[in-house]
């Protein structure tokens, strides 16, 4: 059963492939297989291209080429045609995606299987009879480029060839040839891969009506050998050489373009007259290799020259009238370079030049060679190295770091930013030169910023946009540099090369204005992205600009950066601290520390020497325990409500908006409240002082200042080590005859006054007696001989006296400074009262006259001033009034 089935298959196939013959002959028969062929070719092709290149550049150019061309002679072909952009955008893509089908086009198909072979674009040309073809790059090296093209007959006869002569034999024919509007060298500049291995190609040639196949070969076209190229004389002068090696000549312009060297002159030559004027320089006459190389000597003079003049190249026909060819190698010359309509005039006209217009395509024309006209000279890039200084870490200023290597006064330099690991310095307070900006970020152990790839391009930008004390719209030094080396951009110190073509140069930079911009800045702007092509700018080297620095820095702002204070203690002012007697300013105790209030103001950094000086350091509040110590201490002994340096700073590299106490760097706690009308200005303001209220300590509060405003100051320092006063009174002991069965003293009167003030029963006495019998009299009736501890019980005493008694006289007091000069302690309680306490009657006391008065006693005195009552330094063998306290 299957045979049958088999055998009954196979007749019908043959009975439609005869009937085909019959209705439609063999020709119309073929066009039908190459019809599925072809939708086979597009449903592949739309599988392939997607997510490819079907919206690229290239195609919009390629649409309105083939919308507006005229089918003329020799006109140029559509990649001669396209604006340098066109070309990189080929160029690029190509290297991107390997390979670029365009949506619109007829992919080749094999002829003997019919399969597809995948294109990377397709540019059209013109035939010899008017109609336009279709020429396919292909992206394998082992497939020469082809040109298809389609014409009809009146006989109804379809021919498709690629040769350079089409037959006109009435069958379809087939036909694969070179694809002659691009050179080699072209189609490696044009598709990113290596030129086809052999000169040679295949052509086959189908004939429907034997269905036979013949093969051929023809050999790819390198030189002329018929044509003659003129040899004039040739000498190499060393002042043009000079010349071309400093880009600069009297005579013309040195440019950039294609990676090659070109001399545009401005003398008028004969041909060959211009070809001598080359060969001083060591240069050639132009030749243009390629459509890609005309594109960029257009380009280049819509950058530098903007020109519309003709300039002598190398081509010429001389000896092969029908042929031009480039001088000296005699390769023939490409075609689709000519303008429209040319050669015009090829019996007369036998040399060729390049027509530069400003916006406008370069084309080829012929002229004759003795006609008068500038000239271009052509010459490989020479090979250099840009002068950097390339000194960096040989110039690190030390003095601008502290013992630990980290940056001193880092804001005064400019602002710091940090993205991907790296700090930059937007240093735009102080322009500077090119070569003043190199050697300063060096100082700062930085340096010039090198924008290698557009990452950091992007990071440049976006921390310049969102960072609030950045946004600037200026330009800024980069490391860039091609000094001694035009053209050859590289960044200074890694020795990279930054390209001309680099799409992080702004549009129609490098320009090379006035032959003067040896270095590059970059040009930022708060709304500035790398869109385009880039924000790189070449400048004169001499202007004053801002500056980019950088440096490695993984994190911003670790800790604070605190300064090496040159500590030189000063013999006199330690003793003063010691003693608590300052010649100027006040010695304090608070929260078991020693504090110095100064009544002198200074800069931060002159304070923080000062402290030193005393053997004291200025004062870091890094808790509310020790703000609340300090405005206690300020509401009872000292009244005055002053701003006091402190250590505070945001010294350090990111470090503007965080606060730390030296000399450790420790991070502010904000424990402490800052004023209302702080941090405004942190990136001036960078030193941070104590506001020290009279009352509540709330409103003690931080204010930042410029370092170099003059403040007040306060030192601090742990209490020295003291001497502990000997309290030879320890035995307190009530004498229970004096008191009756109900525990009351009998006859308090014959005692003393007694009064109640303060929360106190006091009994100020009639009689004198020496300390130690005023501490035994006090303890006889169950009272204890007084204490006076604070500001505010001695000024309740004196308002009392005031009012009631008006005694003058001197009270002894349970304070003594036996074995320890100046350092006083109230026996029974154990507080202290230093030689610096407010209470003292100053300037006077103490004094310790004689060197024998160690106890204290109270001194009241009728008068308005609270000052008119204090203490005394007296003999403790002398005899006093006494004061006995005791609770109500």
């Amino acid at each position: 059963m299957f045979k049958f089935y088999f055998y009954i298959g196979s007749l019908t196939l043959l009975f439609g492939y005869v009937i085909g013959l019959s209705v439609f002959g063999p020709t119309k028969l073929i066009k039908i297989k190459l019809s599925l062929g072809r939708y086979k070719s597009r449903r592949s092709h739309i599988i392939k291209c997607c997510g490819k290149m079907t919206c690229s550049p290239i195609k919009k150019h390629w649409r309105e080429n083939q919308k507006n061309k005229t089918s003329q002679p020799g006109e140029k072909s559509f990649l001669s045609s396209l604006p340098t952009k066109a070309y990189s955008t080929i160029s690029d893509e190509i290297a991107t995606f390997g390979e670029i089908i365009h949506p619109s086009a007829p992919e080749t198909t094999d002829p003997s299987e019919g399969t597809i072979t995948s294109f990377s674009s397709l540019l059209p040309i013109t035939s010899p009879d008017g109609g336009v073809s279709t020429a396919s790059i292909i992206t394998d090296n082992s497939i020469i480029p082809t040109i298809e093209v389609t014409t009809t007959t009146n006989a109804d006869t379809s021919t498709t060839t690629t040769a350079a002569e089409i037959s006109t034999t009435k069958s379809a024919t087939t036909t694969t040839t070179p694809l002659l509007a691009l050179s080699t060298t072209n189609w490696a500049a044009s598709t990113g891969i290596s030129n086809p291995s052999s000169t040679d190609l295949t052509t086959t040639v189908i004939t429907p009506t034997t269905h036979s196949t013949t093969t051929t070969t023809t050999p790819l076209p390198t030189t002329t050998s018929s044509c003659a190229c003129p040899t004039p004389a040739c000498n190499v002068v060393a002042l043009k050489e000079t010349e071309k090696q400093k880009w600069s000549s009297p005579d013309g312009f040195f440019k950039p373009a294609c990676g090659k060297q070109y001399f545009i002159s401005t003398a008028l030559k004969t041909r060959n007259d211009a070809a001598t004027e080359c060969c001083k320089f060591d240069m050639k006459l132009l030749t243009v290799d390629d459509g890609l190389e005309l594109s960029c000597l257009a380009s280049m003079n819509d950058i530098f020259l903007k020109k519309t003049s003709s300039f002598w190249t190398y081509g010429s026909n001389e000896g092969c009238q029908s042929t031009h060819v480039w001088c000296p190698a005699r390769t023939p010359l490409d075609s689709a370079l000519w303008a429209a309509a040319q050669p015009s005039a090829p019996a007369t006209n036998r040399c060729v030049s390049i027509n530069l217009k400003t916006n406008a395509n370069a084309s080829l024309i012929d002229q004759s060679c003795s006609t008068a006209l500038p000239f271009i000279c052509k010459t490989e890039m020479p090979a250099c190295k840009a002068t950097c200084p390339r000194n960096c870490s040989q110039i690190k200023d030390v003095n601008l770091f502290n013992k630990n290597g980290e940056l001193l006064d880092v804001n005064k330099y400019g602002r710091w930013a940090g993205g991907n690991g790296r700090a930059y310095l937007y240093g735009a307070i102080d322009k500077k030169n090119w070569n003043d900006a190199y050697a300063f970020c060096c100082r700062l152990g930085t340096e010039l910023v090198q924008i290698e790839t557009a990452d950091e391009m992007m990071t440049i930008i976006q921390l310049n946009n969102n960072i609030t004390e950045l946004k600037y719209t200026q330009k800024f030094w980069t490391s860039a540099s091609q000094q001694d080396c035009p053209y050859q951009f590289e960044w200074c110190d890694s020795g990279t090369a930054l390209a001309p073509i680099d799409t992080k140069w702004a549009l129609g930079e490098p320009s090379f204005d006035s032959e003067q911009e040896f270095c590059v800045d970059v040009n930022l702007a708060t709304d500035g992205s790398l869109s385009g092509n880039g924000v790189l700018e070449d400048f004169t080297c001499s202007s004053t600009l801002a500056f980019i620095c950088e440096m490695p820095f993984p994190k911003m702002c670790p800790k604070i950066t605190c300064p090496d204070y040159e500590c030189v203690p000063d013999p006199k002012k330690v003793n003063e601290s010691a003693n608590w007697r300052a010649t100027t300013g006040m010695f304090r105790s608070a929260c078991n520390r020693q504090y110095y209030l100064s009544a002198d103001k200074k800069t931060q950094k002159d304070a923080a020497a000062e402290c030193c000086r005393y053997g004291l350091r200025l004062v870091s509040i890094e808790t509310l325990d020790e703000l609340k110590c300090l405005v206690e201490m300020n509401n009872w002994f000292v009244k005055n409500a002053l701003h006091y340096w402190t250590s505070l700073s945001n010294d350090g590299i990111g470090c503007v908006r965080s606060h730390g106490w030296c000399p450790d760097g420790s991070p502010n706690s904000n424990v402490i409240p800052w004023a209302s009308d702080a941090l405004q200005s942190a990136e001036t303001e960078n030193c941070a002082a104590i506001y020290l209220s009279i009352g509540v300590v709330q409103n003690s509060v931080l204010q930042d200042y410029p370092c170099d405003t003059q403040n007040f100051y306060m030192c601090e320092g742990d209490i020295q080590p003291e001497c502990q006063p000997s309290c030879p009174y320890t035995n307190c002991t009530k004498n229970v005859a004096l008191f009756g069965p109900d525990d009351k003293l009998l006859n308090p009167t014959i005692f003393g006054t007694w009064k109640t003030a303060c929360g106190r029963t006091y009994m100020f006495s009639k009689d004198y007696r020496t300390v130690e019998g005023a501490w035994n009299l006090c303890c006889s009736i169950g009272m204890n001989l007084i204490s006076i501890e604070t500001d505010q019980e001695l000024k309740c005493l004196h308002d009392l006296n005031n009012s009631d008694m008006k005694y003058t006289t001197e009270y002894v007091t349970t304070g003594n400074s036996l074995g320890c000069p100046f350092l006083f302690e109230f026996c029974g309680t154990g507080a202290r009262v230093y030689k610096n306490d407010t209470r003292w009657d100053k300037p006077y006391e103490p004094n310790n006259y004689g060197g024998s008065q160690y106890c204290l006693y109270l001194h009241l005195e009728v008068g308005a001033s609270y000052d008119a009552s204090n203490l005394w330094d007296l003999a403790c063998s002398g005899q006093s009034n006494y004061i006995c306290e005791g609770p109500i």
